[in-house]
């Protein structure tokens, strides 16, 4: 995997690092701008909210190149070499997610380290109450987010092989894969989350008071759902790659 996962750095470096580069220049500019001695305080606000947009596009930009990173191979000449080497499918996917995973993390680790510098700069009383919202759902959310987002990008990793394996040539695979996800998201949230949904709303009513610890259960019991369906989309999309994908 280190070899496929080497290529890949190999293949985009010159865009990771601009990408985070500008990242930490933007945000260098404008924590500058709010940290001199004549700033006003609505400038944090306008300054937070550019940050806040720049790091949205980054954010995009990862999401998009994790599903090109296997639509290119899929679908593109390049692709011939990677599903020739000696490689099983599952190591082809995994070193693509090993990237879109670090990539992620230096995205999350400037951002958030920007984001506390930002607020720094605010009001104590302004502080003393986002201090207040970040109780213990917390911890939680981020992993269901971060679960949620590897489900989403598996997905659609997913409905790329599966519209490879049906398909030869590229021409109509991008309205079928779209089709292909957009049937299992609605078949997932029919019949995989729905009755957890609806379970842990009622339960929410019925004890009342007691919500709270319903809410960071459910929360929980929703990351350990996310597992399951990342599991599955892996395996069968590491399947697919080594088995019956059409070159």
């Amino acid at each position: 995997m280190m070899t496929l996962l080497k290529y890949e750095i190999y293949r985009r470096w010159r865009w990771l690092v601009l990408r985070y580069a500008a990242l930490i220049i933007i945000g260098t500019i404008l924590l500058n701008r709010v940290s001199s001695p004549v700033y006003q305080y609505e400038f944090i606000g306008e300054s937070i909210g550019k940050f806040a947009l720049t790091s949205l596009a980054i954010f995009i930009i990862i999401i998009v190149e994790g599903i090109n990173m296997l639509k290119e191979d899929l679908f593109e000449e390049c692709g011939y070499l990677t599903f020739t080497i000696p490689k099983k499918g599952r190591t082809i996917l995994a070193s693509k997610l090993v990237l879109l995973f670090l990539q992620l993390s230096f995205w999350a680790i400037i951002s958030v380290g920007f984001g506390s510098m930002f607020f720094s700069k605010l009001p104590s009383h302004v502080m003393v109450q986002i201090e207040t919202q970040i109780n213990f759902y917390f911890f939680p959310t981020v992993l269901f987010l971060l679960t949620a987002f590897f489900n989403f990008v598996l997905m659609i990793h997913f409905s790329l092989t599966l519209t490879k394996t049906l398909l030869v040539n590229k021409k109509y695979s991008g309205i079928l894969s779209v089709g292909i996800f957009i049937l299992l998201a609605y078949l997932i949230e029919k019949v995989y989350y729905g009755p957890f949904l609806n379970q842990i709303k009622h339960v929410s009513m019925e004890i009342g008071s007691r919500s709270n610890i319903s809410l960071l259960s459910g929360g929980y019991t929703a990351v350990f759902l996310n597992l399951i369906l990342i599991a599955i989309f892996f395996a069968a999309t590491a399947y697919l790659l080594e088995k019956k994908i059409n070159i």
